[in-house]
């Protein structure tokens, strides 16, 4: 066997040191990244509160300096006193140089609208009188109406004229009324500065003790991963099958300790590769039985579902058991109606045939393993029936050494018992029990099948002859019924004749067969005569035949025989067709008779009309007769009578 070169499977997979020097350094980003993260977000936190504290004294001093009742006067650019206010604004704006814009605001229906703006006219960005703030911040937009103290945008705001900070403050009246706001601008590009220098100081931090944990993780995987080398080359050593060999390491420390394993463990290895094949050859002949057992339940399942007939099912079952798995006895028992005793019913031995002729049968409960496991419903083995306190000793088997038996169960209850008897000690295991309690399952479940169909065949039996019954009874009223219930056609005209056949006759064509028999001698006036008679049958009942007769001594053929047949049939449904239909007639008449009556009686409200009313019908429906209706109980009685 050759060994992998271990060049070649650490280019192959991960290294141990890249996961060690990846893994330093993910440590080291980490503990750097954490710190660095905190003292920016804390830096640039302090420089953006410093800046709102500083615009929000500001725009509270602004709006101390606006005459609010001045204020609300101005209505035009052109009015003294808004040049005023925008000089006084003017001064606020210039007194710092980070200030952008200082301007005053007002509200109405159509929206927020600049009122002066404290700057030159010509300055960029300038918003005259009366313009609107077409993109106010969400900020301004949702505390404008409710404004009663000076407030600063949480957040630094960058558009077109830079990045800054704005704050506002309410321009109150001399009765306390706010009339307008008062806003200030102040730039923030120095925090933002100052942001971009916190994360470049932040990322120089990260970037050096990053590389001081990749130069850490390369140091430490190299002392780890040198003696794993020599642990990896010591294995696959042992993969080739050279197990003598031993690890020289020498690092006080748990890899010592695994080199040391490693030794003992080859050790044990060797000894254990010389019991291993016998082991395996063990555990593939049990694999094999395993398999041969499987697969031969599946065959005897198949072959015992597609029976149908208990005893025919019982026996076949028996029989295929035995000779597949070659064992010494083998009964299948079924507990009686009772739920007394466990009957033999079908089995496969020597003694089989005596066992079956005398009864053979075991208590439930009391008897043997077959009592028991009918009783309890849980399989039982015996693997030596001599020491088995439960085995029943049967005289007929001498040569019985262990036993296993399994219940039979249909929907939770124990319906039989598979038992199964071998000539040798410890034939069965543990893992027999699940294997043949899947074959006593499958046998279950064809027993319950072979007794429904047997239920339902009986009682179609039972059906069809109670319906045979029912249209012979029906065909024999129609019959009596009828004066003439027979017809001739002699080839010139049909007409009735009376009923000439013998019960001798009538008998024979109960089978439903053609008969065929002659005259021996011609009668006075007519020549001898060939007479075919072809039962005309209804659901395999006979109600009527078919006589043709042939002058001379013909000979019928099998073609006029079929085609008389045919003829017979047809007309069996024919006349069937027509019975029923006069049987659905004559009920229909009946029904809307009796719907007739109800309803008349049913229109009727006074209990003396309802009586006469129930008399008249009656006599109606049954001819000339005497009808008599009364109602009795302890006070009242009536009658009526017609």
């Amino acid at each position: 066997m050759s060994t992998p070169d271990v060049r070649s499977i650490s280019k192959a997979k991960f290294s141990l040191r890249a996961k060690l020097t990846i893994a330093f350094s993910l440590i080291a980003a980490i503990s750097s990244l954490i710190p660095a993260l905190a003292f920016y977000t804390t830096t640039q936190g302090q420089l953006l509160e410093n800046f709102r504290r500083r615009v929000l004294t500001a725009v509270a001093i602004a709006a101390l300096q606006q005459n609010g009742d001045e204020f609300d006067k101005i209505s035009s650019q052109n009015d003294l006193l808004y040049e005023k206010f925008r000089l006084q604004n003017l001064k606020v704006l210039r007194s710092d140089p980070d200030f952008i814009f200082v301007y005053t605001l007002k509200k109405d229906q159509q929206g927020i609208y600049f009122v002066v703006d404290g700057n030159e006219p010509d300055a960029e960005g300038f918003s005259p009188y009366g313009s609107r703030y077409l993109e106010p911040s969400p900020y301004l937009v949702e505390n404008f109406d409710s404004m009663t103290h000076p407030i600063a945008e949480p957040e630094i705001y960058t558009d077109e004229y830079g990045s800054f900070i704005s704050a506002y403050a309410p321009i109150l009246s001399s009765t306390g009324e706010k009339v307008g706001v008062i806003a200030i601008d102040i730039a923030a590009d120095v925090i933002v500065q100052e942001r971009r220098n916190i994360l470049v100081q932040s990322l120089i931090i990260f970037l050096g003790v990053l590389t001081f944990g990749i130069i850490l993780g390369i140091l430490a995987g190299n002392s780890i991963t040198k003696p794993v080398t020599k642990l990896v080359q010591v294995a696959l050593a042992f993969a080739s099958g050279r197990l003598d060999q031993r690890i020289d390491i020498n690092t006080h420390d748990e890899l010592e300790d695994l080199a040391e394993a490693f030794y003992k463990m080859s050790h044990e290895l060797a000894q254990t590769l010389e019991t291993l094949e016998e082991k395996v050859a063990d555990r593939s002949r049990h694999l094999e039985r395993r398999s041969l057992e499987l697969e031969t339940i599946a065959e005897v399942a198949r072959e015992i579902t597609i029976i149908h007939d208990l005893n025919t099912l019982l026996n076949i079952s028996a029989s295929l058991i035995r000779e597949r798995f070659k064992y010494y006895h083998v009964g299948i028992f079924l507990v009686d109606e009772r739920g007394e005793f466990a009957v033999l019913r079908a089995a496969s031995s020597a003694a089989a045939g005596q066992m079956l002729e005398q009864n053979f049968k075991l208590k439930v409960g009391q008897e043997g393993l077959v009592g028991n496991v009918a009783r309890t419903g849980q399989a039982h083995i015996a693997l030596d029936v001599g020491k088995d306190a439960i085995h029943f000793q049967n005289p007929l088997l001498p040569q019985t050494r262990s036993e296993i038996t399994l219940p039979l169960r249909s929907r939770n209850v124990t319906i039989g018992v598979l038992d199964i008897q071998a000539d040798v000690e410890a034939a069965f295991g543990g893992q027999d029990v699940k294997v043949f309690q899947l074959l006593a399952d499958q046998l279950a479940a064809a027993i319950e099948n072979a007794q429904l169909v047997g239920q339902v065949e009986t009682t179609f039996t039972e059906l069809n002859q109670a319906h045979r019954l029912q249209t012979q009874n029906a065909w024999r009223s129609s019959i009596n019924q009828d004066e003439r219930p027979g017809y001739e056609y002699d080839g010139i005209q049909v007409r009735p004749i009376p009923q000439q056949l013998s019960k001798e006759l009538l008998r024979q064509l109960e089978n439903g067969e053609p008969i065929l028999f002659k005259e021996d001698k011609a009668q006075e006036g007519n020549s001898a005569k060939t007479t075919l008679m072809v039962p005309i049958k209804v659901l395999n009942q006979t109600i009527g035949v078919i006589g043709l007769e042939r002058e001379g001594n013909h000979a019928w053929a099998d073609e006029e025989i079929a085609i008389a047949q045919a003829a017979a049939n047809r007309a069996g449904i024919t006349l069937e067709n027509a019975r029923l239909l006069e049987e659905s007639q004559r009920r229909a008449i009946k029904e809307r008779t009796i719907f007739d009556a109800t309803e008349r009686i049913g229109s009727v409200m006074n209990i003396e009309n309802i009586l006469y009313a129930t008399a008249e019908e009656i006599e109606r429906i049954l001819g000339s007769s005497e009808v008599i209706l009364q109602l009795n109980n302890d006070n009242v009685s009536s009658t009526n009578e017609k």
